[in-house]
């Protein structure tokens, strides 16, 4: 922490005897909705009105910086008569030598204070889960999910030693399902003490629903679908469910909102995983075809890449993919009493075989398209087959596809870039692939390498991001859906 850090900090605090103490810029709901705001601290007018939780960047720093500053006040105490016995705590030391050996204040690394005993793997864990989990947006930049999650979600778990511990074991578990590991030591442990935090707050006689008890039932939730552990997660979220319950329903969720969007992510992931309805209430869904995930990726891709081939193909293979869904659509009024109309079928075997022609093709990429315009593409190609094949697996005409689909291909084209440049590059190209590759994948491990990718890309959208699944989860379920017999 440099001295601009902790003098601003302690700017923030300072007021006049007649005057509220203001912060220095406006709070993150404010920025968010685009509101005025009038800083004052600790809540400003329009959070107060509205009754929305009121966080400042520098303002959630100030009771660490009151605690530190009090215990570096009895440090440099005891170091000027030389007092030992007032090194209460090992950080205590370090402070002391740090005080000791630095020649100004900007040399001076003050160690984070957590609710539990510190271990030297936490940091690498807490960023991992702030980067990976829920990544930064790279959007229009009005707000990012990764400010979002440091100022209200790893402040509420640096304040709640349970909520601390299961955000520790959501990164550890992530980082070991990404590794294709099992049995880790520290995963198993802050499990473990997650576990036994939260069964002594549920056991408590005055049990208080907080967002940080809601934050780790939904971690522990979410996290054991992912494992594969479905007894276990059935169990964690029928609790869920009945905190959410008591709360009023996701509506009422503190953490400005990203606690509900959080919960309605994980409720997403386990319809992909276990192929269950979304257990939540939420906004109905669009009725079918749900063509608006489709028609974002086509205006946004073509938009961001006008003059290149590569993406204009893209564009093409998406357009086919949205023309089958509405000539399904369709079918009722294209069937008769003993089948289907001519019409209907020689429309159904064209687009097909059109469909067919433009994915043999791969020598749209030119030396002017990027290697990322590139990926995009096959992505989509291979998303597109997987599409035709659930298509043909409704059984509407039964059409023989000399060209494979098959989801281990699309999860070697999703692969070529890293989650973080999806995110950036082609979010909801991303998003589309990912569903329609779960809805074709019949493992349950395939599923999971699907959602387990499809969580950061959505939360790394901010605002955009639970719109977007909504369309994804929509799209999921009319491929997952049979044709009704006429």
């Amino acid at each position: 922490m440099t001295k601009c850090d902790i003098l601003g900090s302690s700017q923030v605090g300072s007021s006049e005897s007649d005057q509220p103490a203001r912060a220095s810029n406006a709070c993150e709901s404010c920025r968010r909705r685009k509101k005025k705001c009038d800083r004052i601290s600790p809540t400003c007018s329009s959070c107060r009105k509205h009754l929305l939780q009121c966080s400042y960047p520098r303002v959630s720093r100030i009771s660490q910086l009151k605690v530190l500053r009090e215990r570096l006040q009895v440090l440099e105490n005891a170091i000027s008569t030389k007092d030992s016995s007032a090194f209460t705590q090992a950080q205590d030391m370090e402070i002391a030598a740090a005080l000791i050996t630095a020649s100004s204040i900007q040399e001076i690394e003050l160690p984070q204070i957590y609710p539990v005993e510190s271990q030297w793997y936490m940091p690498e864990l807490l960023q991992f889960y702030s980067e990976s989990i829920a990544l930064q947006s790279q959007g229009d930049g009005s707000f990012t999910q990764l400010d979002t999650l440091q100022n209200i979600w790893m402040i509420t778990a640096l304040a709640d030693e349970c909520m601390f511990h299961a955000t520790l074991y959501a990164a550890s578990a992530y980082l070991d399902l990404l590794r294709g590991q099992s049995g880790n030591v520290i995963t198993l442990y802050h499990q473990t003490e997650t576990l036994r935090l939260l069964n002594g707050q549920l056991a408590a006689p005055n049990l208080q629903v907080t967002d940080a008890l809601i934050a780790a039932t939904m971690v522990l939730t979410q996290t054991e679908a992912l494992s594969g552990n479905v007894c276990v997660s059935s169990a964690h979220r029928a609790g869920l469910h009945h905190l959410v319950k008591i709360k009023g329903g996701p509506e009422n969720l503190g953490m400005d909102g990203l606690l509900a969007e959080l919960i309605y992510v994980g409720d997403a992931m386990d319809c992909l995983l276990f192929g269950t309805e979304q257990s939540f209430q939420w906004t109905t869904d669009p009725t079918p075809p749900p063509m608006a995930l489709l028609s974002n990726v086509i205006s946004w891709e073509t938009s961001a890449h006008k003059t290149s081939p590569t993406i204009q193909s893209s564009a093409n293979v998406l357009g086919l993919v949205q023309q089958s869904m509405l000539l399904i659509d369709h079918l009722p009024s294209a069937s008769m009493e003993n089948g289907m109309t001519p019409s209907f079928i020689q429309k159904f075997i064209h687009l097909h075989d059109e469909f067919l022609s433009l994915c043999r093709d791969n020598t749209v990429y030119t030396s002017s398209d990027s290697s990322a315009e590139f990926y995009i593409n096959e992505c989509c190609r291979q998303a597109a087959l997987l599409h035709w094949r659930l298509v043909n697996d409704k059984c509407i005409i039964s059409i023989e596809d000399p060209i494979p689909a098959d989801g281990k291909d699309l999860k070697v084209a999703m692969g070529k870039m890293d989650i973080p440049t999806w995110s950036k590059v082609a979010p909801r190209a991303f998003i589309w692939a990912g569903v329609t590759g779960a809805a074709a994948s019949k493992d349950y491990a395939e599923r999971a390498w699907f959602a387990a990718r499809l969580g950061p890309v959505v939360m790394a959208q901010g605002k955009n991001g639970i719109p977007t699944l909504k369309q994804g989860m929509a799209l999921y379920q009319w491929l997952k859906a049979p044709v009704p017999m006429w």
